[in-house]
């Protein structure tokens, strides 16, 4: 349920105290402010700069994106047979502002390796845009 206004929230309070606990089945309950996912802009840049990371680097599109991945996001655990598994959270579950958030650790480490990644705005975007844009 999505909440903005005073009589959505009386109407959220009322449905939770209504709710029938049976002292059995557990529930959870969450409640957070609301957040769109990532953008498509967002995910066609991050896209983007994959590209350019490929071919000035040699080093594989996707390969890069599991690496962004295991070095700027959290993971979830699970014991699978007995063995420990960390799997990377998704950029797909990301919102807009986490997905912010991650690009820019993103450029600030190629910047550090010798590779600018530009946003949209800077001087020379769309030239890297017609060059790296999509999975061009």
């Amino acid at each position: 349920m999505t909440i903005s206004t005073e009589k959505q929230r009386t109407d959220f309070i009322r449905i939770v105290q209504e709710f029938k606990l049976d002292g059995k089945k557990r529930f959870i309950g969450e409640f957070k402010q609301f957040r769109e996912k990532r953008s498509i802009k967002q995910n066609s840049l991050y896209h983007s700069w994959l590209n350019c990371i490929e071919k000035e680097t040699g080093n594989d599109h996707d390969a890069m994106h599991e690496f962004f991945k295991r070095k700027f996001l959290s993971f979830s655990c699970h014991d699978i047979y007995g063995e420990e598994v960390a799997i990377p959270l998704s950029t797909t579950k990301l919102d807009t502002k986490q997905f912010t958030d991650f690009l820019e650790n993103v450029k600030m480490f190629m910047q550090e390796q010798g590779t600018r990644l530009p946003i949209p705005g800077e001087p020379d975007f769309d030239e890297f845009w017609s060059i790296y844009g999509e999975r061009g």
